[in-house]
């Protein structure tokens, strides 16, 4: 239909008589359309007052982020990039450059959150370094500091198209200038102002940095053979350990205070990962088979199994049942599947979750596996308590450094703690399987 009349107004004699009948039947199949739907016509003054309208206030309990997950609120849990720091940072070393050599100290280019910010970062110090720039700040007629302003805008933006020409620098410029002379946090020109906002791209750069060594720790640990596994987890947590603590020290230069108790205020990052409070239906098929032998081991008589702790089982029961068993043999008393089940009765409620009597029978009876099934089970176990650690302390770091409560020193020093725990614990791990 809409077809017909689009035909008829370009053959009919007079256009506009045509075109407000198209209209008029356009509006009567929108309203029968309306109709049959259930939903209600909106007019254009309708559409055009909802635009320029306040947005609704979204339900607390609702919030959802792009990816679908809660929303966490503004505030403790925020860790996005303060961009306007960075760019009101850079906008006032354009004109403002002579206190360069003390941000330099602290502050890197890898720390701003946009590679164009970087680049610009690293051209500012790199033209100050050779004395190419000139503070703007230190002339009296707005003349002279117009045209100073004009060639430091000049020799950047030339540095920047030679060097960084997807960042379009003429429009970067613009912006960073703006910021700088807009922001409301006072005189961006005076020193002590420029060394609050470098502090504060340092200290958004912590967090972040704080974030990615969970993740990258955590990828690490997701390997499929133990040795080489194992050996990687050991490199990478000692890599990021070792940037942590240059990172430590560049907040401790930059005049960030320094947490020492930080480590136990936040111990057990990775408590989280300990069986109490672990779900047994997320323990793995083989993990589970490797737990169930490694208790066949131990009712038999093999000592050498003992080294594991309960921390290493991820299902609650068997790691329940461990206790037992470990009780038993600190004890010196017989053990086999009656003394297991009693002792499991005597332990605290909240380790009451343990095998049966009937499983336990069944695993001491059944035919003792080989010394390879053995050392597989040994390594899977090991490498199912390394992955769980470590999924947590990525967990965790983020948590932490998404809290805003906290100081940027206290999530390093509190990632740093985690890094050590995690290195100790595949250390331990690894000794109990050789």
């Amino acid at each position: 239909m809409l077809i017909r009349e689009a035909a008829q107004l370009r053959t009919t004699e007079n256009p506009t008589e045509a075109a407000l009948a198209a209209a008029a039947q356009c509006e009567t199949i929108a309203v029968r359309l309306a109709e049959l739907g259930g939903f209600t016509l909106r007019t254009a003054e309708q559409l055009d007052h909802t635009d320029t309208a306040q947005p609704p206030v979204a339900d607390q309990t609702t919030n959802t982020s792009l990816t679908g997950a809660p929303e966490q609120p503004s505030g403790p849990g925020d860790n996005l990039p303060d961009q306007v720091a960075e760019q009101a940072l850079l906008g006032s070393l354009l004109h403002a450059p002579d206190v360069v050599p003390e941000i330099a100290k602290f502050l890197r280019a890898d720390d701003f959150s946009d590679p164009r910010l970087a680049a610009t970062y690293t051209t500012i110090t790199t033209l100050h370094d050779v004395g190419e720039l000139i503070d703007v700040s230190t002339y009296e007629s707005s003349a002279d500091r117009q045209k100073a302003s004009h060639t430091n805008h000049q020799r950047v933006l030339s540095e920047l198209r030679q060097n960084q020409p997807s960042t379009r620098p003429a429009s970067l410029i613009a912006d960073l200038t703006t910021a700088a002379h807009h922001d409301n946090t006072g005189n961006l020109l005076t020193p002590d102002a420029q060394l609050r906002m470098a502090r504060t791209v340092l200290a958004d750069a912590a967090r972040r940095a704080v974030t990615q060594a969970g993740i990258r720790t955590h990828r690490a640990a997701r390997a499929t053979r133990w040795g080489v596994h194992r050996q990687h987890s050991i490199d990478t947590a000692t890599t990021v350990l070792a940037e942590l603590d240059t990172l430590a020290q560049r907040l401790g230069a930059a005049g960030h205070p320094t947490s020492h108790d930080a480590a136990s205020q936040l111990n057990g990052l990775l408590d989280q990962s300990r069986p109490d409070r672990a779900s047994t239906r997320f323990t793995g098929l083989f993990t589970r088979r490797a737990e169930r032998d490694l208790i066949h081991l131990a009712l038999r008589g093999n000592t050498e199994v003992l080294r594991f702790i309960p921390q290493d089982f991820a299902n609650r029961a068997h790691a329940n049942t461990w206790r037992a068993i470990q009780a038993l043999y600190d004890r010196r008393e017989p053990v086999n599947y009656v003394s297991v089940y009693t002792e499991t009765r005597a332990l605290p409620a909240r380790h009451r979750t343990t095998l049966s009597a009937q499983q336990l029978q069944h695993l001491e009876q059944r035919d003792l596996i080989s010394a390879v099934s053995m050392t597989r089970s040994l390594e899977t176990i090991a490498k199912s308590a390394l992955r769980r650690n470590a999924a947590t302390l990525e967990t965790s770091l983020h948590d932490v450094a998404t809290n805003r409560d906290l100081s940027s020193s206290t999530v390093v020093t509190a990632a740093q703690a985690g890094h050590r725990q995690l290195t100790n614990q595949i250390q331990a791990s690894a000794s109990r399987t050789r």
